[in-house]
C-alpha cells in the first residue's frame, strides 16, 4: 500500500513537472513568434534550468539571440545542441548547423560559417538555405565565382524562389557585368514584384550602364517600398 502511495505521488509531481516544461515551452514559442525575444530566452531558460539537454528549448532560445544579435550566445546554444549527441543528425542539429553558420557570418568569421555549411549542405543536399547563407559567405571572402555557384544551385532546387536571383545579382554586380546582373535582378522581381532589394540593386546597375532613367525609376520604386535611406539618392541624382 506504501508503495502504491508513493508510486501515485511520483506519477503526479512528473505529471506537473511536464505541464509546467510544456507551460514554458509555449510561452517561449508564443513570445517569439510575436518578436518579445527577451521574454522567449526567458521561457526557453526555464524549460532549460530542469532539462539542460532539451534541444527544442535551445534552438529557438539561439533564434531569439540572434534576433537580438546576441551572436555568440547564438553559436554557445547552437554548439550545445552538436554535443549533447554528436552521432545524431536530427532536424534539431541541422538547424543548429544553419544557426551557427548564420551567427558566424554576422560576426564577418565567413570561414568558420562555411565549415557548417559544407557539412550541412553533404547531409542536406536540398536544404536551400544552406547555399544561400554560404553564397554570403562567399561574398563576404571576395569569392565570386564560389558565391555565384552557391546562388545557381539555389535556382536549379527551386526556381521560384527571388532569392536566388538576388543573389546572382550582387554577384555579377560585383564582377562588373551589370546587364547580367539585371537580368537576374528582373527574374528576382518578375517572382517578387514588391522585392525593394531588387530595385534598388537593379537601378544601381542600370547607373553604371549609363541609364539614369531607369536607374531613377528603380530607386524611387525602392523608396516607395520603404527603403528611405534612398530619399537622399533620389535628391542627389534624380531630381
Amino acid at each position: 500500500m506504501r508503495y502504491l502511495l508513493t508510486l501515485l505521488i511520483l506519477i503526479g509531481v512528473n505529471g506537473l513537472y511536464a505541464q509546467k516544461q510544456d507551460a514554458n515551452l509555449m510561452a517561449g514559442h508564443n513570445a517569439l513568434s510575436k518578436g518579445e525575444y527577451t521574454e522567449a530566452i526567458e521561457a526557453f531558460s526555464n524549460v532549460l534550468k530542469y532539462d539542460k539537454d532539451n534541444k527544442e528549448a535551445l534552438i529557438h532560445r539561439s533564434k531569439a539571440y540572434y534576433s537580438l544579435k546576441d551572436y555568440e550566445k547564438t553559436i554557445a546554444d547552437c554548439d550545445a545542441i552538436l554535443n549533447i549527441d554528436p552521432e545524431l543528425e536530427s532536424v534539431y542539429d541541422l538547424s543548429a548547423m544553419h544557426n551557427m553558420a548564420l551567427a558566424y557570418n554576422s560576426l564577418k568569421k565567413y570561414e568558420m560559417a562555411l565549415l557548417y555549411l559544407d557539412e550541412l549542405k553533404q547531409l542536406q543536399p536540398d536544404y536551400l538555405p544552406s547555399y544561400e547563407s554560404a553564397g554570403y559567405s562567399h561574398l563576404g571572402l571576395n569569392q565570386l565565382d564560389l558565391a555565384l555557384q552557391d546562388f545557381k544551385a539555389m535556382v536549379r532546387l527551386d526556381s521560384t524562389l527571388e532569392k536566388g536571383y538576388y543573389g546572382m545579382g550582387k554577384v555579377y554586380y560585383l564582377k562588373a557585368e551589370y546587364s547580367k546582373a539585371i537580368e537576374a535582378y528582373n527574374k528576382a522581381i518578375q517572382i517578387n514584384p514588391d522585392y525593394a532589394m531588387a530595385y534598388q540593386n537593379r537601378g544601381s546597375a542600370k547607373r553604371e550602364l549609363g541609364d539614369m532613367e531607369g536607374c531613377c525609376v528603380d530607386w524611387n520604386k525602392s523608396y516607395m517600398l520603404g527603403l528611405v535611406q534612398m530619399g537622399a539618392y533620389l535628391e542627389e541624382f534624380c531630381r
